[in-house]
């Protein structure tokens, strides 16, 4: 009896160990098929031994630099670039880690996203001055940006932008089990809940359901690799850090055009799975916190885009097109 409870245990193991080299081996496969499948709709630019990706589009200037939101990559302005390509130089990037770009070396601080672009924009021989547009996450990062090459900017665009207070003034957020993401990528669960699951596939389609054909193909296979999921849980993980080094360079936008577009629609409970109350703290705070982005330049306005979420960038995006637009019509006003 002994001896066949011992085979039984020693069959399930290698059983689960083949089940994980299997699973991992279709993770890889799959991750270099899109690769060759998906190439980089812009080009590669080494910035110190590790390569960005930045594509570029459109004439004229000033150049709009498009920064996407933690978990996004340059696809996120997929309804905003052509738009703003019409009427002037546009480039969106992948911070490194995301979309086409490799992994860093460097902690995924604010302060490293910053030197890791302005060493792209060099490199690529992109022509200043920029109006930088920075979504969610990447509001902090292009102020940051803004406060430290004052010189290169010529204003900025910020789309329901985090606040360097939002961690000390916020209700905790519900945390997200980064060993259990981590284990489901790395051996093809993510993808496997994708082609088999649909309520999985129909929310993700849905989200980007008002996207170009090319984008709505492309984006999840750029979201199921392994260097994107290490990379949002490392910019998650160092996010108090990243604000307080925003912080630590105070505002210094002065007078330079500033637009702060909120999203209209509030955050609701069972999207969070937080009690309402808490949720409803969350809103207010968030809400007070845009207000005082505003108060970051003297020539501060703030557009509330009534019909959205979070995702302003995909629900509507032709309110970002036109604050760009409103943003550098006020900058070339700045240099008569």
């Amino acid at each position: 009896m002994w001896k066949w409870t011992k085979r039984i245990g020693l069959g399930l193991i290698c059983l689960i160990a083949f089940l994980l080299l299997s699973g991992a081996a279709y993770q890889f496969i799959s991750t270099k098929i899109d690769e060759g499948a998906y190439p980089p709709p812009g080009k590669l630019v080494d910035v110190g031994g590790y390569r960005l990706h930045i594509n570029c589009s459109g004439e004229g200037g000033p150049t709009v630099v498009l920064d996407a939101g933690m978990g996004c990559n340059a696809l996120a302005w997929a309804l905003v670039q052509p738009a703003v390509s019409k009427f002037t130089h546009s480039c969106s990037y992948d911070r490194a880690g995301n979309g086409w770009s490799d992994e860093s070396p460097l902690e995924r601080t604010s302060q490293n996203i910053v030197d890791e672009l302005h060493m792209l924009l060099k490199n690529a021989k992109v022509p200043g001055p920029y109006i930088l547009v920075g979504h969610s996450f990447g509001g902090p990062n292009v102020l940051l940006y803004a406060n430290q090459y004052p010189d290169e900017i010529a204003g900025i665009v910020l789309v329901d932008s985090s606040h360097e207070d939002q961690l000390d003034k916020m209700p905790a957020m519900p945390e997200q089990n980064e060993s259990m993401a981590l284990f489901l990528t790395y051996v093809g669960g993510i993808r496997l809940m994708y082609a088999h699951l649909p309520t999985y596939k129909n929310l993700l389609e849905k989200s980007l359901e008002k996207s170009p054909d090319t984008a709505q193909e492309v984006y999840p296979a750029k979201t199921f690799t392994n260097s994107f999921i290490r990379t949002v849980f490392k910019e998650t993980s160092l996010l108090d850090k990243s604000l307080k080094q925003l912080k630590a360079t105070g505002e210094k936008l002065g007078n330079k055009p500033l637009i702060v577009i909120t999203a209209g629609k509030a955050l609701k409970a069972e999207e969070v799975g937080l009690p309402e109350e808490q949720v409803n703290q969350i809103n207010k705070v968030w809400k007070d916190l845009q207000i005082d982005l505003v108060a970051k330049s003297t020539k501060g306005k703030q557009i509330i885009a009534e019909n959205s979420g979070h995702m302003i960038t995909r629900e509507q995006p032709e309110i970002i097109v036109q604050a760009i637009q409103e943003v550098i019509h006020d900058a070339n006003a700045n240099k008569k």
